[in-house]
């Protein structure tokens, strides 16, 4: 690489090759502008543009930089642990042991044929019962199923005051004490804006109780944004630093969001008429 100061042509360009320009001279004495060598050789061309001899040595190309991609912080990545592995899988295989025999059957079209006649051919039907099913599903219900890891997204807004705050406090507590201890569950309220009340915990004895006081604590006020309680759900999910077989978000409200949607719609809608002079019937 040089710079020149005689008046020779760039074979790629067509444009001078100038005083104070960067320039390459490839083997053969043929000058092109550095920038243009170097845009042919990083589409792959190794071959001198006006002699098509094959280069030895080409000019570095410059590779972009990739530029990293900002990293939201992890907000609730303070998750517990989950259950060991080990002691879940035995007990996978011990109910894979009891339920996962195949129950086949056969009925012939003649029961017996009598001594001394043949029958070419004659029907039977297999009938196969696969693993699980029939007798074994009620063996299979009782077994161990994969971890979970749960999220309730809990209405607390104004409409849920009175008899449908302690329905749905009723309905935790009865979801908090079906779920097992490598099962975790975590809890979100939602009224005008969402936050997270228990972060993602074991369901073990002092777990559950934890849990069942956080949500008799819940109070109703306010309006209805389930857009931000989904959101801190999802993000809750998206945070973990341990993660379950299974992920699931269980939404509980009275559906209210809809109608208050629909009613702040109308006001303006009628305001809107009003301006205009138009009369509301």
């Amino acid at each position: 690489m040089e710079t020149t100061g005689a008046a020779d042509v760039c074979a790629i360009c067509l444009d001078d090759v100038g005083r104070g320009q960067a320039i390459f001279t490839a083997e053969r004495s043929h000058v092109f502008h550095l920038r243009c060598i170097s845009d042919n050789v990083a589409h792959g061309n190794r071959e001198c543009p006006l002699c098509k001899a094959t280069w030895r040595d080409v000019p570095a190309v410059d590779k972009a930089i990739p530029v990293p991609r900002p990293r939201h912080p992890r907000v609730y990545a303070d998750d517990d642990p989950v259950a060991a592995r080990e002691a879940h899988a035995q007990g996978a295989g011990a109910q894979a042991a009891d339920v996962a025999a195949m129950v086949l059957k056969t009925h012939c079209e003649r029961p017996a044929v009598p001594r001394g006649a043949s029958r070419d051919s004659f029907a039977v039907l297999v009938h196969a019962r696969a693993p699980g099913g029939g007798e074994s599903t009620a063996a299979a219900a009782d077994g161990p199923r994969a971890p979970l890891d749960l999220v309730t997204v809990l209405d607390v807004s104004g409409s849920m005051s009175g008899s449908k705050l302690r329905l749905l406090k009723q309905a935790m507590g009865f979801v908090i004490d079906n779920l097992g201890s490598a099962d975790r569950l975590s809890v979100v309220s939602f009224s005008d804006n969402a936050r997270r009340v228990i972060r993602l915990a074991r369901m073990s004895g002092d777990g559950k109780a934890s849990a069942k006081r956080a949500v008799e604590c819940l109070a109703a006020c306010g309006g209805t944004n389930i857009g931000s309680g989904l959101r801190v759900a999802s993000q809750v999910l998206a945070d973990r630093r341990h993660r379950n077989a299974a992920a699931a978000v269980l939404d509980s409200g009275d559906g209210r969001h809809g109608v208050e949607v629909a009613e702040r719609a109308y006001a303006g809608n009628k305001e809107r008429r009003q301006v205009m002079g138009a009369t509301d019937k």
